[in-house]
């Protein structure tokens, strides 16, 4: 494959890219900045050998960069754009570089790796010999930066997957998010059926809205599509039995729990607003003062950046139960982006 060396008059990073590619413009996959490449004959010099280079690694030994038309924003030498005429592509459907570049514009720090797909199905790349694995960071990381961020994207778990199709991944340490009733948010569906498991009577508790998918259970506030979208409400009590749970010992009118993907991302309480002062009292002597308050309607909350409280006050004429929420923000934010859009039902 004959290549043509050239350098980026921004950041002077020296770049090779397909012979073919001359008269087309692109950008700098380290900067961003658009480059011309020189029609064939004038000044890029071919590279001295037609094989191409070593990619930058792991190693970050290598300061090449390979560019391909799949990894640049092409335009010919008459200036026509390789996008569509609807004009600038979405980020999610723009080149690896060029996503680079954009998301640097946004302020964002991000790391891109490319490989080929292993034969044999086993993504683990360290074991893979020879494989073929590039990385490419935005501007304002250096090397070492790259490399930590690998590292110590390695060390994380898995979390919950967004509604545009992001993966969260979730690290050690920072604030632990709130528990209710001793269930932790972002504790697993099974963790909650092992905990609550009892028969009443033929009927096995926890009462959970997988054990009958895609149909709506108004006892426990379950819609149709929840099911196809990876929600699943689940209670501890039936309300046959007339023993409700309760909170800060006040009884409760409904406690559910609310899962994403199989994480608990929400419990809410429901009780009489003329006892709501009793739970405020429980959660101020349990996390101290809220960190943010309103009046009308009261309410009032206790954030820590991964999860909140959040306890607001009903009405005692007309009546209206006073509600208590557990959230954790990732997960609900996953959650609230599944529901059915309008779109969706032309």
């Amino acid at each position: 494959m004959s290549m043509l060396r050239l350098q980026c008059s921004g950041c002077q990073a020296v770049l090779q890219v397909r012979a073919e590619l001359a008269g087309m413009q692109g950008r700098c996959p380290k900067c961003g900045a658009t480059l011309a490449i020189p029609a064939s004959g004038t000044s890029a010099s071919p590279a001295a050998s037609s094989a191409p280079p070593p990619p930058e690694s792991f190693s970050g030994s290598s300061s090449t960069i390979i560019a391909s038309p799949s990894m640049i924003g092409l335009k010919g030498a008459a200036g026509s754009s390789s996008r569509s005429a609807a004009g600038t592509l979405p980020l999610s459907q723009a080149p690896a570089v060029e996503m680079l570049a954009e998301l640097a514009r946004r302020g964002k720090s991000a790391v891109l790796v490319v490989f080929e797909p292993p034969a044999d199905g086993d993504y683990r790349l360290s074991s893979q010999e020879g494989a073929n694995v590039r990385c490419y960071r935005t501007p304002d990381m250096s090397d070492d930066q790259m490399l930590q961020v690998l590292a110590e994207t390695g060390a994380m778990t898995r979390g919950v997957r967004d509604a545009k199709g992001g993966l969260h991944l979730e690290g050690e340490g920072g604030p632990t998010p709130f528990e209710l009733k001793g269930d932790r948010l972002g504790s697993t569906l099974d963790e909650f059926k092992a905990k609550y498991a009892r028969k009443v009577g033929s009927f096995q508790l926890p009462y959970c809205s997988d054990s009958t998918p895609g149909q709506a259970i108004e006892a426990l506030r379950v819609e149709r599509w929840y099911s196809a979208a990876g929600l699943v409400h689940g209670r501890i009590d039936l309300p046959s039995e007339g023993d409700p749970p309760t909170i800060a010992g006040v009884k409760t009118e409904l406690l559910l729990y609310q899962f994403v993907d199989g994480r608990l991302f929400r419990i809410t309480a429901m009780f009489d607003t003329e006892e709501c002062h009793l739970v405020r009292e429980a959660l101020v002597k349990k996390y101290g003062p809220p960190t943010s308050e309103r009046q009308e309607p009261a309410a009032y909350a206790w954030d820590n950046g991964v999860s909140a409280l959040q306890l607001v006050r009903g009405a005692i004429r007309p009546r209206k139960p006073s509600l208590l929420h557990a959230v954790h923000h990732a997960y609900h934010r996953s959650a609230m982006g599944r529901a059915p859009q309008r779109s969706d039902d032309i």
